[in-house]
C-alpha cells in the first residue's frame, strides 16, 4: 500500500509540475495563467500533503522533468522535513488562492447528459 501511495503521489507532482511549466510557456493569454497555474499548485499541494501525512519528510521538487539530466537529479534528492514543506506548500497556495474562482462546486453548471434508464 505504501509503495502505491508514494508513486501515485508522486506520479501526480510530476504531472502537476509539467503542467505548470506548460501553462507558462502556453500562447494563451497572460491574464488566464495564474488560475490555471493555481488549480495545478492546490492539487500538487494535496499530493504533497498525502506524502507528509504518510510518511513524514520526503523529497520535494517543483521542476518539470524534461530530461534525463533533471530525473537524474531529482532521483537523487534528499528528504525535506515535513513541516519545511508544508510552510513552503502554505505559503504558496496562498500566493495562488486569489486567482482562483470563487464558487462552491454546488454552483458549478454541469453539462453532463441524464443517467439513461435501464429497463430490465
Amino acid at each position: 500500500m505504501g509503495d502505491n501511495v508514494w508513486t501515485a503521489c508522486y506520479r501526480g507532482v510530476m504531472y502537476c509540475n509539467a503542467a505548470i511549466a506548460g501553462i507558462e510557456k502556453a500562447t494563451i493569454a497572460d491574464d488566464r495563467k495564474p488560475a490555471l497555474k493555481a488549480e495545478a499548485v492546490a492539487l500538487r499541494a494535496l499530493y504533497y500533503y498525502i506524502l507528509t501525512s504518510t510518511f513524514g519528510d520526503v523529497p520535494y521538487y517543483t521542476g518539470d522533468i524534461n530530461s534525463l539530466s533533471v530525473l537524474e537529479t531529482i532521483a537523487k534528492l534528499g528528504r525535506m522535513n515535513a513541516t519545511e514543506t508544508r510552510t513552503t506548500l502554505i505559503n504558496e497556495l496562498k500566493e495562488y488562492a486569489q486567482h482562483l474562482p470563487m464558487k462552491r462546486t454546488s454552483e458549478v453548471k454541469t453539462t453532463a447528459s441524464p443517467r439513461p434508464r435501464h429497463t430490465c
